[in-house]
């Protein structure tokens, strides 16, 4: 049996901004959300963006599919992606009645624009560029 090197078989250095990988510093662009507080700050904080609310879990396979992108799609400047993790924020996503992950909710100024349920990056960055026109200039 082939072994891999333990940064090949864990995500652990996914979870932390900063963190060193081979010699290169990574930088991501998900603002981690732990509590009500800090979701409402980082919407009031980014009214000129649009504001996709990001709700996963740890334990799930297709939410760790899609991070690649979702981090790619968080990079933007016309963009702010709350990552919020359904296990330790119940209370959020019950609040936003989540019935599934991945859910990402898009949000322009105060007003929810839209909601993907599921896996499916082609509907979020349709969606996203929809929600875009509609953020003041």
């Amino acid at each position: 049996m082939r072994r891999f090197p333990s940064i090949l078989r864990s995500s652990a250095f996914l979870k932390d901004q900063g963190r060193r990988v081979g010699n290169q510093s990574r930088h991501f662009a998900c603002v981690p959300i732990d509590s009500p507080e800090s979701l409402a700050t980082a919407r009031g904080n980014n009214k000129d963006k649009v504001v996709i609310s990001y709700f996963t879990a740890e334990w799930c396979g297709p939410c760790k599919m899609v991070a690649p992108e979702v981090e790619k799609v968080s990079e933007g400047d016309d963009v702010c992606v709350c990552k919020v993790d359904i296990d330790k924020n119940g209370d959020i996503a019950e609040s936003y009645n989540i019935q599934a992950v991945p859910t990402f909710v898009f949000s322009v100024g105060d007003v929810e624009a839209g909601r993907v349920q599921g896996a499916n990056m082609r509907l979020v960055k349709e969606l996203l560029e929809k929600c875009k026109d509609k953020t003041p200039s």
